[in-house]
């Protein structure tokens, strides 16, 4: 039986953002989708613009809130889905990313995943499409990722329900920026995260968005990551090697997810 996979969206005055990223979800090849929308009260026409999908939207909650993690914890307090993730107003999924997600976990020992970083520009023009090379535990215990190496894309990130009894929702929805770290930081100390060779979630780049603000960003990183040492600065020199290193010779080093035209089916690179 397909899984069930929850994608939640927090927006709060989005009419001018989300209606890409309802088409990308009406558009989705897969099919047994719970899509919940928190609005945190917004007066621009966001609502009607997401009642025109009442056929794709599973629910709505419209109250003011305290800010975009905490609209993200109410989603994941009530996620019914297997597997989950969320997107924010204005990014994509590309039309097969439902259908890779659940093939991955349905038939490999998988808790959570993502795949190539894909970026566009307001016009939904992709500009950047990366392979990650890995990324080690605890190095994203430590805050590495996204400063000293290349960050971890949510738009292209997918988890097991159960990862999230490993976050404490009360205090994810006291970030005002970093909520997506400390995710990661949380999913961290319970499994390593797989890479999928092949494009899943799409950032949109426009004026005005949360992720602008770096230096408040990692002012609240560090507020839960721990410490860094001289062992973290020679994990990371050693690392960043291997990202400047052509796909096909990371592909040998790392777990990575790739499909098997003759088994037509995904496998890991190392297996």
């Amino acid at each position: 039986m397909k899984p069930l996979i929850t994608v939640i969206t927090p927006v709060f005055n989005g009419f001018n953002s989300l209606k890409d990223t309802l088409d990308s979800i009406s558009k989705q090849s897969y099919t047994n989708i719970e899509y919940i929308l928190i609005d945190g009260g917004s007066t621009d026409g966001t609502l009607k613009l997401i009642e025109e999908y009442s056929d794709v939207v599973t629910s709505v909650i419209s109250e003011h809130d305290q800010g975009m993690y905490d609209a993200l914890s109410k989603g994941l307090n009530i996620a019914k889905g297997e597997i989950v993730c969320y997107l924010n107003s204005g990014d994509m999924f590309f039309e097969k990313t439902l259908e890779v997600i659940a093939g991955i976990f349905l038939n490999n020992n998988v808790n959570w995943v993502t795949g190539y970083r894909s970026v566009c520009n307001e016009d939904n023009i992709i500009t950047r499409v990366e392979l990650p090379f890995r990324y080690k535990p605890k190095l994203i215990e430590r805050g590495v990722y996204g400063q000293w190496l290349p960050y971890i894309q949510q738009e292209s990130t997918f988890w097991k329900r159960e990862m999230i009894e490993s976050v404490d929702l009360n205090r994810l929805r006291t970030f005002k920026l970093a909520g997506d770290y400390y995710l990661w930081f949380c999913f961290s100390r319970q499994a390593s995260l797989n890479i999928i060779k092949t494009p899943l979630g799409i950032f949109k780049v426009h004026e005005g968005q949360l992720s602008e603000n770096i230096e408040k960003y990692w002012q609240e990183v560090k507020s839960f990551v721990a410490r860094k040492n001289l062992y973290t600065i020679f994990s990371v020199c050693y690392e960043a090697v291997f990202w400047l290193l052509d796909t096909r010779l990371r592909e040998k080093v790392s777990n990575v997810w790739l499909y098997d035209f003759k088994k037509k089916a995904w496998v890991c690179s190392k297996k």
